[in-house]
């Protein structure tokens, strides 16, 4: 089967721009890469918001990607709200965050990286916007809390242990456009009463359901 790989896609158009450099916002919350098109890739964050709203412009540079381990082992956050052009979180974006439980994620979105949201134990529900066609590896492996994840219609791929031990996870909708799904990606989900499959989808790996074998 064929897997996807847009936040490389994503982050290669961004390279090719004309010139990239490092900068500093003004305020000093924030590190980004920025390119001569005013683009910006958030590569770092200085703030201690509980709840913050990442802004869509900083310094009159557009925010399109959230680079890896932007926001990691970060303590202080509950909830975040992702600005509205940012199409791609990167490699362990909000990993290991512990008192995150709400996170908005925007329209445009087309690509989740590996371990994005690994090991956010408080994470309640989340809903995957319509045009993300990748669920990185591990990308919300480990968060015990999460009840509810509402997949697209679109979704082509979907990681190896993706959801592995979310095990308050009772229920899982895999949309008919999927192609891909990851070895153990439901491993642990021991309350999972529910799975609809695509019918087109081929088993390739014997825990990728855990208990709903092929």
């Amino acid at each position: 089967m064929k897997q996807i790989a847009v936040l490389p896609l994503i982050l290669l158009i961004f390279c090719f721009s004309l010139s990239v450099f490092a900068m500093k916002s003004a305020d000093g919350l924030w590190e980004c890469e920025v390119n001569d098109e005013m683009e910006a890739v958030i590569v770092a964050y200085h703030g201690k918001e509980a709840e913050l709203e990442i802004p869509a412009f900083i310094d009159g540079y557009k925010v399109i990607a959230l680079g890896d381990e932007v926001f990691a082992s970060n303590a202080n956050l509950t909830s975040v709200i992702i600005p509205e052009y940012v199409m791609s979180i990167g490699y362990g974006t909000f990993a290991e965050c512990p008192k995150l439980s709400s996170i908005t994620l925007p329209e445009g979105l087309m690509a989740i990286g590996d371990y994005a949201f690994y090991s956010c134990k408080e994470l309640a529900s989340i809903e995957i916007p319509p045009f993300v066609t990748e669920i990185g590896d591990n990308a919300f492996c480990f968060c015990y809390g999460l009840r509810e994840a509402i997949l697209p219609e679109g979704l082509i791929s979907i990681g190896g242990r993706a959801f592995d031990y979310c095990s308050s996870l009772t229920q899982i909708i895999l949309p008919q456009s999927l192609e891909y799904l990851g070895g153990c990606a439901f491993e642990g989900c021991n309350l999972l009463e529910t799975v609809v499959l695509p019918e087109s989808l081929e088993c390739h790996a014997p825990c990728y359901l855990y208990h709903f074998p092929c």
